[in-house]
């Protein structure tokens, strides 16, 4: 990336995480992914129209066992979040139990399915 003073450019932050808002909302501190050192760098940015946002992930993720998440767009498809007794979490949805077929991940959920994913119920 070769910025110059005076430059006018289109600058694009991917995969941020929303750190904190200022007390008026006026800005807010994003904590960018860690660098090749593992150092996390904080920016403050104004939180108005000149900032363009789209969240990557749904609401509530990560999942946690024994929620219930389902497709925003198709919200007659349910799926149970199972761990494996591994560490690793799964998305089992009656067809998967009906058809004994492999339950995708929630890596893979999430990667085909992004921000249609809802959740619908997580134990408190």
């Amino acid at each position: 990336m070769d910025l110059t003073v005076g430059m006018t450019a289109d600058i694009t932050l991917q995969n941020v995480t929303v750190a904190e808002l200022s007390t008026d909302g006026a800005w807010v501190r994003v904590n960018l992914q860690p660098d090749a050192d593992n150092q996390i760098v904080s920016v403050w940015i104004p939180n108005d129209n000149r900032i363009d946002a789209e969240p990557n992930v749904p609401a509530n993720w990560p999942p946690l066992e024994g929620d219930v998440w389902g497709l925003i767009s198709n919200p007659t498809i349910q799926a149970w979040v199972v761990n494996d007794g591994k560490g690793n979490l799964y998305f089992v949805t009656e067809a998967n139990v009906r058809n004994r077929t492999t339950p995708i991940s929630t890596a893979q959920a999430l990667a085909n399915f992004g921000s249609d994913l809802s959740m619908l119920f997580r134990k408190t």
